[in-house]
């Protein structure tokens, strides 16, 4: 509901603003016409549509819906009694079955909404249909303004109602346009977030397996050869016990850029979770080893500084592709082995099968 408070309320705002608008230019030419009643009905009118534009909200959509249709109803009554038929101030009630469509948006039972918007189109018709033809034959009008004055006043309020139903359709189509798209953005970067490492900015454990799962897919059906690796930082923990975390995050942030910087596009690196980084390469296995290598090169060779002091750091990683039928979790429990046998046999290497050092 609250989200739905959010869509709606600019639009309701400007509806109701635009509603007092045509209500304040009636009230300004009755009230120069000199005509009995409408002015003060205009003025009231003018007055509870400001109102409304602060204070209609989406749960308060029914009842100001239906004081507006009564509104609506009783000027378009009056004007006919007052001036004649085909003055132009009815189709403001046909205008009113566009902001109808708003009642889909309450938390009401469908039947409700049915039921709601069948009579309030029904009513809108027939206070129409009433007004212009019925009541207009059934009670003779006042007459009390000229010939000129009447068209005047019939002109300003045709014009005005087709100029309002054109505003309200441009807020109902435009404004869920808008609403839609900020809606999209926002769930884009809700995506975004909740695939993305905050320190790194690299692809987190939930980004990566969406896109293990693509290139999988793309194996099963298409024959694409890619490369799964595990990446693990040497020591790490050292570095954390001498300098403190902040170097740590230090550390690997400065290295995810360089992964990023030192690989293709073909390689998506990720950060697997603590100091472990998670590489799917769109490429088979002697390509992978080339661009793997070269990513351990250097990072052994790039020299970190933290208040004043340098050192360096080495990573191992291990190597899965798609040469066996593995699925993905299992080509990543391969690499993950593989990395933990190259940490016991001397750190700082590329392992698939042996130990490639480059």
């Amino acid at each position: 509901m609250e989200l739905y408070e959010q869509m709606t309320a600019r639009q309701l705002r400007r509806f109701f603003a635009g509603a007092a608008v045509a209500a304040m230019g009636n009230f300004l030419i009755a009230f120069a016409m000199n005509l009995y009643y409408l002015p003060h009905l205009y003025l009231m009118s003018s007055i509870f549509f400001l109102a409304a534009s602060r204070f209609a909200k989406l749960r308060r959509f029914v009842l100001f819906y239906v004081l507006t249709f009564i509104l609506l109803l009783a000027q378009s009554f009056l004007s006919v009694y007052v001036i004649g038929e085909d003055c132009g101030i009815q189709l403001y009630l046909l205008v009113l079955m566009i902001p109808l469509n708003y009642i889909r948006l309450t938390p009401y039972s469908e039947t409700f909404k049915n039921v709601f918007i069948g009579l309030a189109a029904c009513g809108c018709v027939a206070g129409y249909l009433i007004s212009d033809e019925l009541f207009d034959r059934a009670i003779a009008p006042m007459n009390m303004v000229s010939q000129n004055e009447e068209f005047f006043f019939t002109f300003f309020n045709v014009v005005g109602s087709l100029s309002f139903l054109i505003f309200l359709s441009s807020i109902f189509a435009g404004g869920y346009q808008r609403e839609l798209q900020r809606l999209s953005d926002e769930n884009y970067d809700l995506e975004q977030i909740s695939n993305h490492d905050t320190l790194t900015g690299l692809p987190n454990r939930r980004g990566i397996e969406k896109i293990l799962q693509k290139r999988w897919r793309e194996w099963k059906t298409d024959h694409k050869l890619f490369t799964v690796a595990i990446g693990d930082l040497d020591d790490f923990k050292q570095i954390n016990d001498k300098y403190g975390h902040d170097a740590g995050d230090m550390v690997l942030s400065t290295l995810a850029k360089m992964l990023q910087r030192e690989t293709p596009e073909t390689c998506v690196v990720s950060r697997w979770g603590g100091e472990e980084f998670l590489f799917v390469i769109s490429l088979p296995q002697e390509c992978a080893r080339e661009i793997l290598n070269s990513a351990r090169k250097k990072a052994a060779e790039h020299e970190f500084s933290y208040e004043g002091e340098t050192f360096h750091i080495t990573i191992t990683i291990g190597v899965s592709d798609t040469c066996s039928d593995l699925l993905p979790e299992e080509m990543i429990q391969r690499a993950d082995k593989r990395l933990y046998h190259g940490k016991k046999n001397g750190k700082n290497c590329v392992v698939r099968n042996m130990i490639w050092k480059g």
